[in-house]
């Protein structure tokens, strides 16, 4: 798929402009789920978001949801101690017990609960 520069320019603005964290749609759009859990099934650290990164992470998102034909959102957040940004691909589950299991299958330390924004540690 053809990600247009504009298309990766937009979602570069939104996450720089959101460093405590934010979800989005593949459309680059805020995700406004309101149930329900957040599993991130990639480990992408980095010390800038860049556009090569913000592309590396859309096409990956685009070739799962074509091949599986599940919902994938872009998840960031940047940790203010060490400075580092995360920049991953996640589902939503709304079964608790099946996005801890997937979080375990990812090596992910946690999942984040849209019912009430809190980490729920794995």
């Amino acid at each position: 798929m053809q990600i247009k520069q504009n298309k990766i320019k937009e979602i570069k603005t939104i996450l720089n402009n959101n460093s405590k964290g934010i979800t989005l749609n593949l459309n680059g759009k805020i995700a406004n789920n309101k149930k329900g859990f957040y599993c991130s099934i990639t480990n992408n650290i980095f010390k800038t978001i860049t556009y090569k990164n913000i592309y590396t992470i859309l096409n990956k998102a685009y070739e799962i949801n074509k091949a599986k034909k599940i919902k994938v959102y872009i998840g960031f957040w940047k940790d203010s101690k060490t400075n580092k940004s995360y920049l991953d691909l996640s589902l939503r589950f709304l079964n608790k017990n099946k996005a801890l299991r997937i979080a375990k299958k990812y090596e992910q330390k946690a999942i984040f609960n849209l019912n009430n924004f809190q980490e729920i540690y794995v």
